[in-house]
């Protein structure tokens, strides 16, 4: 199952079903990842550690934070309160230019699973 690590506000975002795409630089682990692959969420911040599981449904691969943003509703990335160019300008704080244009960067689309 691949692991992304998130601090609270992005973890409580998903918890409450309002994120549904992570944003990040394509990395040799991500590029293994594929539709229906297990992805946990972890907020190592809290005491006990929390983690939500989910399911991927889709990779969308893009070369800049820019084009990819452009392809979807910031509710879906984020939240519905914030605009697009909130959104571009914290990845681009999170990650360099040079990282992106070497490593392109994917939006990861999850479905949590149902507690049993």
């Amino acid at each position: 199952m691949f692991q992304i690590n998130l601090n609270p506000n992005k973890y409580d975002l998903i918890k409450h079903g309002s994120k549904r795409i992570e944003m990040t630089v394509q990395t040799d682990k991500i590029k293994e990842l594929k539709k229906g692959d297990g992805i946990r969420f972890i907020c190592r911040y809290r005491i006990p550690i929390q983690y939500i599981d989910g399911v991927i449904t889709e990779i969308d691969k893009y070369k800049t934070f820019e084009e990819l943003v452009e392809n979807y509703e910031p509710k879906d990335m984020e939240s519905a309160i914030y605009k697009k160019e909130r959104i571009l300008s914290d990845l681009n704080s999170e990650y360099s230019e040079e990282e992106q244009k070497q490593n392109g960067v994917v939006a990861i689309s999850f479905k949590i699973e149902d507690k049993k």
